[in-house]
């Protein structure tokens, strides 16, 4: 579980950053959900878009 407020999976978070229309935190978390929550997890979100490209 990689957003644990919204129920993020890690399989989510990584199928939606494939597509290649995910370039910054923003567009992940209107994408996924991913970090609309708490925020706990927006490091963790940079981390993969940072390990993507």
């Amino acid at each position: 579980m990689v957003c644990e407020c919204l129920q993020v999976t890690e399989c989510q978070l990584l199928a939606t950053l494939t597509q290649g229309e995910v370039q910054t935190l923003r567009d992940l978390r209107q994408a996924t959900g991913a970090g609309d929550g708490c925020t706990a997890c927006h490091h963790l979100l940079k981390q993969y878009l940072q390990r993507r490209t």
